[in-house]
């Protein structure tokens, strides 16, 4: 399969028609029909986003497939004439009129490559699409890569549209077509998303627009990816997947990672990056913190609303909108490819929790110095030693000798460990030969367990384990510094300056490399709490990984982990 290397140079010049309220006529390039005699015409550019990331530590331009473009199309939408034009918030007022379909031409359908020599894309509309006395000012959105399925309705307005079309899980193809909208632009104070049409470069013959020359544009578009990227350079050729434990508890103890996926990611997305929502127009305001949008020529937005961004969520909610691997991830859903796209989320700084924050799931095997690599580990919550079978079934012993006054033998205890997460005592040690069994809590008390009716015991089955990591958006220097969340303590910790300390943003490639792993992750990967934050220690306080994300300029952001 062969893809496309779309708009490598920016400013690629785009040519397409424009005009009529009505449904766009075939056009030429894909009718073999002369071009129409009732159509109008106008040149437009189309841009890749660019310019530096925030916090990024170097740059990549990703995969050529990354760039491919199967079909376009151009949507337009009128702004009634009365309504606001020069806010953002009255600009998503406009209706949709019509879309139209980029004809490519010089180029087969099969292989559309846009470059210097080749850049031209050609639609056409039924003439009075912009002579209509309805409308003051005409707006242009271009899909690339789109689904017929989410094309606008007549008369909806772009914030209908933007606000409640699902791309029905579509971040690309199987050919691996990425979907691409308009990128919002940051104006202080006033953050646009659609572009302007300037009708007076529309003319009714191609001739009459060749005249204006190669300068001469109807409008400007600059797209971004609908998707985020996420990549672990641990998976990567020649990145590190043994650790060993440097000190502490577990010196000298061994770490494989064997695999990873993200968990937690949402199975919808909109159309565009929504920076009009009362949400968050607040961070695009005159004397915005410089991280919320980049510079250059095209100063892109970096943050945005999502369906979720206010809504506190049940676990049921969290299971039914967000995609969870389930208890233990199938070893099929956790694999050391290179990368992952996956659907924007962002959410307000109260709702950092870990139902409802994308999260990446990594698995590996530990091994204990001194014990044999795969075998069973066992731990209890509130004690950091790990067992294996026999060293469990020891030190069950010497605690009844110690509390009951028992001679008892290894053999006499039985040892339940079938399969991996958190049990109860009871399911682990379900009997003590001559060990009544009304004295058993008193030996879960002594090995520090003492509410059997929790599940407290750990059972790391053949030594795998798993390590949630949350990726940062945005870094410490753009927060407030020191932020830390205790058990019990609720998110209102958390302030308005924390707002993208979690965060998948669409467009951006997030880069994850483990530093460091210090201990064992968790047995099993913890279902959805949105009730508790995502910086709380509680269940997951033997994560022992450290993690770095960086940002590369998608926008790529690497995160370094200690484990």
């Amino acid at each position: 399969m062969k893809f496309s290397k779309y708009f490598m140079l920016a400013g690629a010049a785009a040519m397409l028609t424009a005009c009529s309220s009505e449904e766009p006529l075939v056009g030429p390039d894909n009718s073999g029909n002369d071009p129409l005699e009732d159509g109008c015409y106008a040149y437009f550019d189309i841009a890749m986003a660019s310019g530096a990331a925030t916090r990024a530590a170097d740059f990549a331009g990703g995969t050529a497939e990354e760039y491919n473009v199967k079909n376009g199309k151009i949507l337009v939408f009128g702004l009634p004439k009365g309504v606001d034009d020069s806010t953002v918030a009255g600009r998503v007022q406009a209706k949709f009129i019509v879309d139209a379909e980029f004809n490519f031409t010089n180029t087969p359908s099969t292989d559309r490559e846009l470059d210097a020599s080749n850049s031209k894309v050609l639609a056409s509309f039924k003439k009075g699409t912009f002579s209509s006395d309805q409308y003051g000012t005409f707006y242009g959105v271009v899909v690339l890569n789109y689904s017929s399925d989410w094309i606008p309705t007549a008369g909806q307005t772009f914030q209908e549209w933007a606000e409640n079309q699902t791309l029905n899980g579509d971040l690309c193809d199987s050919k691996g077509n990425m979907v691409m909208t308009n990128a919002p632009k940051y104006v202080a104070g006033n953050p646009t998303v659609l572009s302007v049409i300037n009708t007076d470069n529309v003319k009714d013959t191609q001739t009459e627009l060749e005249q204006l020359g190669e300068n001469a544009r109807a409008a400007s578009f600059t797209v971004q990816r609908v998707a985020a990227k996420v990549s672990f350079a641990n998976a990567a050729a020649g990145g590190k997947t043994e650790f060993t434990v440097a000190d502490g508890e577990y010196q000298n103890g061994k770490a494989e990672i064997i695999g990873w996926a993200m968990d937690l990611t949402r199975n919808t997305a909109f159309p565009v990056q929504n920076v009009w929502g009362e949400n968050v127009a607040k961070f695009f305001k005159t004397d915005a913190a410089s991280w919320f949008y980049s510079t250059g020529t095209y100063p892109r937005c970096y943050w945005g609303d999502s369906k979720f961004y206010n809504k506190q969520m049940t676990v049921a909610e969290c299971t039914k909108n967000f995609n969870f691997l389930g208890t233990i991830p199938a070893a099929s859903a956790l694999s050391m490819n290179e990368s992952e796209y996956i659907r924007p989320n962002t959410a307000s700084y109260t709702l950092l929790n870990k139902g409802q924050t994308t999260r990446m799931v990594i698995k590996a095997k530990f091994t204990p110095d001194g014990v044999t690599a795969g075998s069973t580990l066992i731990k209890f919550k509130n004690v950091t030693t790990l067992f294996t079978e026999a060293t469990l079934k020891d030190k069950v012993v010497a605690v009844v000798k110690k509390l009951l006054n028992q001679d008892v033998t290894a053999e006499n205890v039985t040892v339940n460990v079938p399969s991996a997460g958190w049990k109860k005592f009871s399911d682990v040690v379900p009997a003590i030969a001559g060990v009544d069994a009304e004295k058993l809590p008193v030996i879960a008390e002594g090995m520090g367990i003492y509410d059997q009716t929790k599940a407290e015991v750990a059972v790391y089955l053949n030594g795998e384990c798993y390590y949630n990591v949350y990726i940062r958006h945005f870094a410490d220097e753009q927060e407030d510094a020191g932020i830390k969340v205790k058990p019990g303590i609720s998110t209102s910790i958390y302030n308005e300056d924390h707002t993208g300390r979690y965060a998948i943003v669409r467009n951006n490639w997030y880069d994850v490399t483990v530093n460091s792993i210090s201990g064992p992750g968790m047995p099993s990967n913890p279902e959805p709490d949105p009730n508790k934050p995502v910086d709380e220690i509680e269940d997951d306080s033997n994560r022992y990984m450290n993690v770095d994300v960086n940002i590369l300029n998608w926008a790529k952001r690497s995160q370094n982990v200690d484990l």
